[in-house]
């Protein structure tokens, strides 16, 4: 699939988060201090917690909707950061289900 023009993808430290986000993330994770060194990635006015990998938490993942650029430059935008590794798009083959931009060993829960 060919890559469109990427749009601004604005990273913010965790302290400019939505706090019902963070709260949400809180209760689900294992170890919530991950918290601590996640990133707010946003892109027109709308943000998302990208939680690192760490202690049982080995991977993660971000829906981006049908959007292209914007998933190639979320996936830009994490890669190479700490707690980030091996940043991928991963392409949905169904229509009713988002692609995904993941990192470490996959969509994992806590």
């Amino acid at each position: 699939m060919k890559r469109s023009p990427s749009p601004t993808v604005e990273l913010r430290p965790p302290d400019q988060r939505d706090e019902w986000a963070a709260s949400w993330y809180r209760e689900w994770l294992d170890d919530p201090t991950l918290l601590e060194a996640a990133v707010v990635l946003v892109v027109d006015g709308a943000g998302c917690i990208a939680v690192p990998c760490g202690g049982r938490r080995r991977g993660g993942h971000l829906s981006v909707d049908d959007d292209i650029a914007v998933l190639w430059a979320m996936r830009d935008a994490l890669d190479g950061r700490p707690g980030f590794p091996d940043v991928r798009v991963r392409w949905s083959t169904d229509p009713e289900v988002c692609h995904r931009v993941e990192w470490g060993a996959g969509a994992a829960r806590g």
